[in-house]
């Protein structure tokens, strides 16, 4: 049987005796690729479809300061045209909206802390609709009052503190006085 891949129309792949065909062709590195390939069944009307999408795969490692973006596939590893979108969540709706077009694989996500993001890689803008969004939240938040995590715990346990050492007392006298 023959085999269609309709990103390009005019290619065929026609199978080998052992009924396989090769898409290596197709799937080289540093170049993205979404295949949608059609293939006979036994009979004319045992059509199958199986799409193949071949696009760099992100893992973001984040912290409170810099998000570090690795490519988890070795043929987009090395690739120097890569370009990626950041896109955070509103305070005021679900919506993401874009913050942040980079090139480079490090970035600093300061301002963003406390919000959810998203974040995806392309090299093409062909494939730019279909690039993967991987989603992210940035530690580091900031509460409604303005006030950062880490302070808000200081603070939190400064109080802690000064209520054990006025209560101890108290209740020390207490348990004195009744005896």
């Amino acid at each position: 049987k023959l085999c269609i891949l309709k990103e390009d129309e005019g290619t065929w792949v026609i199978q080998n005796s052992s009924k396989q065909f090769s898409l290596s062709p197709y799937l080289s590195p540093c170049r993205e690729a979404v295949l949608l390939v059609v293939y006979e069944g036994l009979d004319k009307d045992d059509v199958h479809n199986l799409t193949i999408e071949h696009t760099p795969q992100l893992n973001i490692a984040v912290n409170d300061t810099h998000a570090i973006v690795e490519i988890e596939n070795e043929e987009f590893e090395a690739c120097k045209d890569l370009k990626y979108e950041l896109q955070c969540q509103s305070s005021e709706s679900d919506t993401f909206t874009s913050v942040l077009n980079f090139t480079q694989a490090g970035i600093i996500v300061e301002k963003y802390q406390g919000k959810v993001c998203m974040l995806r890689g392309w090299i093409e803008e062909a494939f730019l609709t279909m690039a993967k969004f991987e989603y992210i939240n940035i530690p580091g938040a900031n509460n409604e009052d303005g006030m950062p995590f880490a302070l808000r715990l200081t603070v939190l346990g400064l109080v802690v503190l000064v209520a054990v050492v006025i209560a101890v007392p108290v209740i020390v006298f207490c348990v004195r006085k009744r005896k």
